[in-house]
């Protein structure tokens, strides 16, 4: 676990210091998805930004998938505090290198379980509550 902690304190201090993306090295490169996902949410806990809000699913098309060398989709947090439901104004000068993506948000009215998904009868849209159009902003540091 000390490992994944300093994964979160190496992509906090490069992002908080403006320094641009790099892979990680030995010894801190992570060997499986299981542990991305542990260094994942120890950043989301260390990062002071407060509860996560919402999920995203990224890498979807096989296309990004090979661009970034993995074979699934992966998921990632959404903080609650940066979920904008209207109109908002940012100061650009608090981004190193901002992207953005034209998305679609799906409320769900009640959770997912893993059991669920196995029901061969199981209809995603029965769980969907709204749909929105939206943008996703991205600093990737220049990655």
């Amino acid at each position: 676990m000390d490992k994944l902690f300093k994964i979160s304190e190496l992509i906090l201090s490069d992002h908080n210091n403006g320094i641009p993306f790099k892979n990680l090295e030995k010894p801190l490169i992570l060997s499986n998805e299981d542990e991305a996902y542990k260094a994942q949410f120890i950043f989301q806990k260390n990062s002071k930004r407060g509860k996560i809000g919402g999920y995203k699913i990224a890498l979807a098309s096989k296309v990004q998938q090979q661009l970034c060398s993995i074979n699934n989709p992966i998921a990632g947090g959404v903080f609650e505090k940066e979920i904008y439901k209207s109109s908002k104004s940012l100061n650009l000068h608090n981004f190193n290198s901002l992207g953005i993506e034209f998305e679609v948000a799906f409320e769900i009215s009640q959770d997912i379980l893993p059991v669920t998904l196995n029901d061969k009868n199981f209809e995603i849209k029965n769980y969907i509550n709204t749909a929105h159009s939206c943008l996703e902003l991205i600093d990737d540091r220049n990655a």
